[in-house]
C-alpha cells in the first residue's frame, strides 16, 4: 500500500523570554490546525523553537547555537510583549536578528511568510532595565508598522486572550496561499565543469585588490595597510520603480518627532552587484575604484572578512554568493583604452574586437601570468566578473587629424555588442565611470543597471572614522580603540561649515582623520587641513616637490582665474565652478609668459592642459570639454593661495581684496580661506591677523555707525538698529568673513583686544534687531557668545531676591488658556519662567558648581539613572554643532533637567503654567499672535539646520511678556506626565524644535518622550520656574490651610511615615525654603489646586 505524503511546513517561533504562555498557545494552535481533515490531508504544520529544538552548545553564544541549528522554514512567527530580549553581536535582541534574518530571506526569495504580534496589554517593569526594554519594543513597533508586518492581539489574562482565534485565522490563511503559490526556485548550481581560478592570479589579485595607500599621510610616511581594515559599505539610492511611502499623516507625527519613524534599510551597491550587472557612477573620490577592489578581493576571499569594527546592523554586508567561483578580471580602463584598434576615424567595435584587446592587454600586462585562454573559458561557462573601472579616464579623442579615433566611443560600442552574450552565458559586469563619462541611458544599452553612489551618511562616516582611528591607534587591537578619537573629530568637522562637507566623501574624510590624528583640532584648522590634503595627493601622484611646486602653481592659477576671470578679460564678481579647454589654455598660456621658468622641458601649453587634468586628481575633466576642481572647496582653497601670496603683497591690498569681494555671499569660503592662509603666513606675528579684523570691524562701525569709538557708540540693539545710513544688513557677507576670522583668532587662543570685543557685540546686536538673513546672523550671533552674550545672566540661581533676577520673567496669576480647544484656567499664583531656554554658558554654572556629583539636586529616579548610566555631562557637550555658550544646552534627558532647575532654587514647569507663559492672556496660537511666517522662530522653516543662540529671532518673543524662543529652536521639558495610564511614565515636551515645521510650534501642542532621551533628533532644554514665590505670606497661608485640615488626624492617630514614591519640590518665600511632597495621585496637571489640597495628598514642611 502507498504510504499518502502530506507537505511540512515548519513554523519558526520567535519571541524573547518572557512569553512562555504566548509560545504554548502556537503549539494549540497548530496542534488544532493539523486535527483540520481539510487540512491534515495535505500539510502538516511543525513548530521549531528553541527553548524545546535547539540542542545546547558550549564555546558559541547562545544565539549563534540557535542560528547554527535553525532548520529551513516557511512561516516566521514573531512574538513580543513588554521585554525586547538580549542583545547580540548584531542587533538589539536575538528575536530582533531573527526577524531581520528572516526579512532578508523574504525580500530576496518571497519566503518564508511573516507574521509578527504585539500584546497589547503588555506593561513595563519599574527599574531602569524594564524602562529600556520597554523602549525598545516601542521602536522595534515603530519600525515594523513602516514594513506593515504586524498584528496586535490582547495578552494571556486569567486563562483568556485574543491570540489563539487570530493566530488560527492568519495561519490557515497562510497555509492556503502557500499550497496554492509555487515552488520557490532552487539557486542556480554551479557546472561541475567549471575551471578554477588560476592560484598565481588569485594571490596576485589579493594583494592588488587587498593594498592601498594613506591618503593625508606627510610625505615619506607609511603604514601597513589592507582595503578590509578600512572598507565601509557604500550605498545608492534606491532603485527605480520602487514605491515611495507616501508624506506622514498628521496622527503620525509624534512618532516622526521622537526619531522612531519609517526607517527602510539602505540599498548596499554589493547587494545590487549580487543581483546583477552594474553601471556605478559617482564624483571622484566617492569609492569607485575601492568598490571595484572590493568585489574582486571579496570574489577572490569567498567569505566576508571580520572586522573589530563591525558595521551598524543596518550596513552589514552579506557575502554576494553570485560571485563565488567566479574569475574576477580587474580591467583598469586608463591602461587598457590603448590596446584597442587604432582605425582612423573609429567609432565603433566588434565583440570579436573587443575580446582580441582584452586579450592584448592580457598578454602586455600580464596580471597574475591570467592569460585569455583562463578567461575565454570563464566567459563561455558564464563564470566571470569582469569589472571595468574607469570609463571617464578613457580620452573621448586620440591622434592627429588624419588619424584620429575615438576610444571611448570605441569601447562602449565594443561593450554594446558583447554584453548581450555575455550576460545570455551567465556572466556579470561592473563597469564604473564618473558621471559625466557614460549616461544613464547609455548603459542601460549595454544591459547595466545604473546605480551612483550616495555621499557617506552620518553612520558610515562614524564607521569609517573609528576604523582609521582604531588603525592609527597605538593599541591597534582594541576593538574600542581610537572610537572616542573618531567621535570628537566628527563633531568638530560637522559643526563647521566647509568641513562638514568633507567627511561626506571617503576620500577627504580618510584625509581629514590622518591630519587630526596629528594634534590638530579642525575647527581652527580648515586652512591647514586643506593644504595638508592637496599637499599630499600631489605627493602621491608626483613624488618630487620640484614637479609638485610646479603643477601647485598651475592649479592655483586657474583656480584665481576661475574666481576672477584674471587672463580672460572679463573680469567676473562671482567665481565660477567649471571652465572649458579653451579658457584653460588661455589661462595657462597667460601664466607661463609670467612665469617663463615654471615649464622648462614641457612640450606646449595643451600638453600641460592634458596632464593637469590626466594626472593631478584635483582638476578633472567633467566631459563636453569642460573641467572642474575636484570639489569648489578645493578650487576656493588654491585661488585664496594665490590671492594671498601672489596677488596681494600687502595688508593693505588684501584688505581691499577682502573689502571688494566681501559683499559677495559666494567669496565667504574663499576669503576664510584667504584670512587663513593669511595666519599662516604670518604664524610667528599672531598681532597681524587681529589688526587685519580691526580693520574689516573698523571699517563696517564707521559705515553702520555713526560713532565707532565703544564709549560713545550705542548701547541697545535698538539704538543699533537705527544708527547710520548704512546697516549691518548691507555689510553681512563680509562680517561673516570678519567672524571666521576672530573664529580662528580664537581657536589659536590669542587675546583680542577690548575695542574690538565691544564693537563686534554691537555689531552681533544690530544683526539681532535687524534681521539679517538666518544663516549670516547664526554666524554673527554664534561668534558673539564666545565673546561673551551680555544678555544672559549665566548663574541662575535664583538668590533671596528671586523677582530681580535678570534671567527671568514674571508671569502674572490670572485668567489663561489651555489646549486646542482653549480651555479657560486660572493660574492662581504668579511664578517666574526663565527668560531663555537654559544655555550653555548657563549650564556650565551648573556644572562646575557639583552638579553632576552632589546627591541633592537629583530626585531618586534620576540619581539612579546618573549612577546606572555613568553620565558626567550634556550628551552633545563637546560638539561643535551645538556647544556655542549662547546656544540652548541639548541632549539632556528629563533627570538632568529636573536636577538644574532645583539646583537653581525651583522647579520645571507644569505644562499649564509653560502654555500660559507661552500664550499669554489673550490665548494666541503662537507666542507672538495668531499668524504664522515662515523664518519668524527657529523651525524647519528658517533652514537652519542646527540650534540658534537664544534670542536670535526677535519677532518670536512671546506677547505680552518677552519670553525668548518659546516656539521652535530647542523643545523644553515640563514635570507632567503625558499619558500615565497609556503611556507610563512618558514625559510631556513643550516648544517645538528647529528640525520640526510650524504644526509643532503652536502653543498648544503637546509632544513627549521617555526621561532618559537624550536623542540627537529630540534637542531638548529645560525652563526653569519657580512657583509661589510673592511673598512669605502665600507659604504662611498654605501651611495654616494643610495644619487646619489635618488637625483631627494629628489629633487620633499616629503621623504617618513618608510614602516612596512621593516627588519633592522646594519652594522658597522670603528667604525660607519649604519641601512640597506631591504623592502620585495627585496628577500634575492639576498642580495649580493647592488651594484645595486633599487629605494626605500635599505636605509642606520647613527645610
Amino acid at each position: 500500500m502507498t504510504t499518502l505524503q502530506v507537505r511540512v511546513i515548519r513554523v519558526f517561533v520567535s519571541s524573547p523570554g518572557d512569553l512562555g504562555s504566548a509560545r504554548d498557545c502556537v503549539d494549540e494552535v497548530l496542534e488544532r490546525i493539523n486535527r483540520d481533515p481539510a487540512v491534515a490531508a495535505q500539510v502538516r504544520l511543525e513548530a521549531w523553537k528553541w527553548e524545546t529544538d535547539a540542542a545546547p552548545y558550549m564555546g558559541p553564544t547562545a544565539q549563534e547555537a540557535i542560528d547554527w541549528q535553525t532548520p529551513p522554514f516557511e512561516i516566521y512567527l514573531g512574538l513580543m510583549s513588554a521585554r525586547f530580549g538580549h542583545a547580540t553581536d548584531k542587533f538589539g535582541s536575538g528575536t530582533e536578528q531573527e526577524f531581520q534574518q528572516a526579512l532578508q530571506r523574504w525580500q530576496e526569495t518571497g519566503r518564508p511568510r511573516i507574521l509578527f504580534y504585539f500584546d497589547e496589554n503588555a506593561k513595563p517593569g519599574t527599574s531602569p532595565d524594564d524602562a529600556r526594554q520597554w523602549l525598545s519594543v516601542c521602536e522595534f513597533r515603530t519600525k515594523l508598522h513602516g514594513l506593515g508586518l504586524f498584528y496586535t492581539y490582547r495578552g494571556v489574562r486569567r486563562g483568556k486572550n485574543s491570540l489563539v482565534p487570530k493566530l488560527d485565522q492568519h495561519l490557515r490563511q497562510v497555509v492556503h496561499d502557500l499550497l496554492r503559490a509555487p515552488p520557490c526556485p532552487a539557486p542556480p548550481q554551479t557546472a561541475d565543469n567549471t575551471p578554477a581560478v588560476p592560484a598565481a592570479y588569485r594571490r596576485w589579485l589579493q594583494s592588488e585588490c587587498g593594498e592601498m595607500q594613506l591618503l593625508g599621510l606627510r610625505p615619506k610616511q607609511a603604514h601597513a595597510l589592507r582595503l578590509n581594515h578600512v572598507y565601509v559599505p557604500l550605498t545608492t539610492r534606491p532603485e527605480a520603480g520602487r514605491k515611495v511611502t507616501s508624506p506622514e499623516a498628521e496622527e503620525d507625527l509624534q512618532q516622526r518627532m521622537l526619531g522612531r519613524g519609517r526607517e527602510e534599510r539602505p540599498q548596499l551597491l554589493l547587494d545590487l552587484l549580487d543581483q546583477k550587472s552594474l553601471y556605478v557612477s559617482g564624483d571622484a573620490g566617492t569609492g569607485k575604484s575601492t568598490f571595484c577592489r572590493w568585489a574582486g578581493y571579496l570574489a577572490c576571499a569567498g567569505q566576508m572578512p571580520d572586522h573589530a569594527v563591525p558595521p551598524p546592523e543596518n550596513y552589514q554586508e552579506r557575502f554576494p554568493e553570485s560571485l563565488r567561483s567566479r574569475l574576477p578580471v580587474l580591467v583598469r580602463l586608463r591602461e587598457f583604452w590603448q590596446h584597442l584598434p587604432t582605425k582612423p576615424n573609429c567609432r565603433e567595435l566588434t565583440q570579436a574586437e573587443l575580446e582580441a584587446s582584452l586579450g592584448r592587454w592580457l598578454r602586455a600586462t600580464r596580471p597574475g601570468e591570467l592569460t585569455w585562454d583562463d578567461v575565454a573559458a570563464h566567459l563561455a561557462l558564464g563564470t566571470a566578473l569582469l569589472i571595468l573601472d574607469g570609463v571617464d579616464e578613457i580620452p573621448l579623442a586620440h591622434g592627429g587629424d588624419d588619424q584620429e579615433c575615438w576610444p571611448r566611443q570605441m569601447l562602449l560600442a565594443g561593450l554594446a555588442a558583447a554584453a548581450p552574450d555575455w550576460h545570455a552565458q551567465g556572466n556579470r559586469v561592473l563597469l564604473t565611470s564618473r558621471p559625466y563619462g557614460l549616461a544613464d541611458r547609455e548603459a542601460e544599452t549595454l544591459g547595466l543597471a545604473a546605480a551612483h553612489i550616495d555621499p557617506l551618511d552620518e553612520q558610515l562616516q562614524q564607521l569609517l572614522a573609528c576604523r582609521w582611528f582604531q588603525l592609527l591607534s597605538d593599541r591597534p587591537e582594541s576593538a574600542e580603540a581610537g572610537a572616542a578619537e573618531a567621535a570628537a573629530m566628527l563633531r568638530d568637522a560637522r559643526g563647521r561649515e566647509g568641513l562638514d562637507q568633507l567627511v561626506t566623501n571617503p576620500m577627504l574624510l580618510t584625509a581629514t582623520c590622518v591630519v587630526y590624528n596629528e594634534g590638530k583640532r579642525l575647527p581652527q584648522d580648515k586652512y591647514d587641513l586643506y593644504a595638508r590634503i592637496v599637499e599630499n595627493v600631489l605627493y602621491n601622484r608626483y613624488n618630487d616637490p620640484t614637479r609638485i611646486e610646479r603643477v601647485h602653481g598651475h592649479l592655483a592659477a586657474i583656480a584665481y582665474a576661475m574666481h576672477t576671470g584674471k587672463w580672460l578679460g572679463e573680469p567676473r564678481s562671482q567665481p565660477r565652478a567649471a571652465t572649458d579647454y579653451e579658457e584653460l589654455r588661455r589661462i595657462l598660456t597667460a601664466y607661463r609668459e609670467q612665469n617663463p621658468g615654471t615649464d622648462h622641458g614641457v612640450a606646449d601649453v595643451v600638453d600641460t592642459r592634458e596632464r593637469l587634468l590626466s594626472r593631478t586628481g584635483l582638476l578633472l575633466p567633467r566631459g563636453d570639454r569642460q573641467a572642474a576642481f575636484y570639489h569648489l572647496s578645493i578650487q576656493e582653497f588654491l585661488a585664496a593661495q594665490r590671492l594671498v601670496l601672489i596677488e596681494c603683497d600687502s595688508e593693505g591690498a588684501l584688505l581691499g581684496a577682502l573689502l571688494t569681494h566681501g559683499a559677495e555671499a559666494a567669496w565667504r569660503n574663499t576669503l576664510s580661506f584667504a584670512f587663513g592662509c593669511y595666519l599662516d603666513k604670518y604664524k610667528l606675528s599672531s598681532q597681524k591677523g587681529i589688526r587685519l579684523v580691526e580693520r574689516i570691524v573698523e571699517h563696517v562701525c564707521s559705515a553702520a555707525f555713526r560713532r565707532s569709538e565703544p564709549a560713545e557708540a550705542a548701547t541697545t540693539s535698538g539704538e543699533l538698529a537705527e544708527a547710520g545710513t548704512t546697516s549691518v544688513a548691507e555689510h553681512q557677507h563680509l562680517l561673516v568673513v570678519a567672524a571666521d576670522g576672530l573664529e580662528m583668532l580664537l581657536g589659536k587662543k590669542l587675546q583680542l583686544p577690548a575695542p574690538l570685543q565691544e564693537r563686534y557685540r554691537q555689531i552681533g546686536l544690530a544683526a539681532i534687531a535687524q534681521e539679517i538673513p538666518a544663516k549670516p546672523r547664526w554666524t554673527l550671533t554664534t561668534v558673539l557668545g564666545r565673546l561673551g552674550d551680555e544678555r544672559i545672566a549665566n548663574d541662575l540661581r535664583i538668590g533671596p531676591r528671586p523677582e530681580e533676577h535678570p534671567g527671568y520673567v514674571r508671569i502674572p496669576a490670572g485668567k489663561y488658556f489651555y489646549g486646542e480647544d482653549k480651555e479657560p484656567i486660572t493660574i492662581d499664583e504668579p511664578f517666574l519662567l526663565s527668560r531663555y531656554p537654559v544655555t550653555n554658558s548657563q549650564y556650565a554654572v551648573f556644572l562646575e558648581n557639583g552638579g553632576y556629583t552632589e546627591r541633592r539636586w537629583w530626585s531618586d529616579e534620576g540619581w539612579q539613572w546618573l549612577q546606572q548610566e555613568k553620565v558626567s555631562e550634556p550628551r552633545f557637550w563637546r560638539d561643535a554643532k551645538w556647544n556655542a555658550p549662547n546656544q540652548p544646552v541639548v541632549g539632556i534627558s528629563f533627570w538632568e533637567a529636573e536636577a538644574l532647575a532645583k539646583w537653581a532654587g525651583g522647579r520645571l514647569p507644569t505644562e499649564r503654567e509653560w502654555e500660559a507663559a507661552a500664550r499669554g492672556p489673550q490665548g494666541y496660537e503662537y507666542p507672538w499672535g495668531d499668524k504664522w511666517e515662515d523664518g519668524i522662530c527657529n523651525s524647519d522653516e528658517a533652514g537652519l539646520g542646527a540650534t540658534s543662540p537664544v534670542g536670535m529671532f526677535p519677532r518670536s518673543k512671546s506677547n505680552p511678556f518677552g519670553l525668548e524662543d518659546m516656539a521652535g529652536n530647542v523643545w523644553e521639558w515640563c514635570v507632567d506626565f503625558y499619558d500615565p495610564k497609556k503611556l507610563p511614565g512618558v514625559r510631556v515636551l513643550r516648544g517645538g524644535c528647529w528640525d520640526y515645521d510650524s504644526r509643532v510650534c503652536r502653543a498648544a501642542f503637546r509632544s513627549w518622550n521617555y526621561p532618559v532621551f537624550r536623542n540627537s533628533s529630540l534637542v531638548v532644554v529645560v525652563c526653569c520656574v519657580f512657583a509661589r514665590q510673592d511673598s512669605h505670606r502665600s507659604v504662611l497661608a498654605a501651611l495654616l490651610l494643610y495644619h487646619l485640615t489635618t488637625l483631627p488626624l494629628f489629633l487620633f492617630s499616629s503621623s504617618p511615615a513618608p510614602r516612596s514614591g512621593a516627588r519633592k519640590i522646594f519652594c522658597r518665600g522670603g528667604g525660607q525654603a519649604y519641601r512640597i511632597q506631591f504623592w502620585p495621585m495627585l496628577s500634575p496637571a492639576h498642580w495649580n489646586d493647592l488651594a484645595r489640597p486633599k487629605l494626605n495628598s500635599v505636605s509642606l514642611t520647613p527645610t
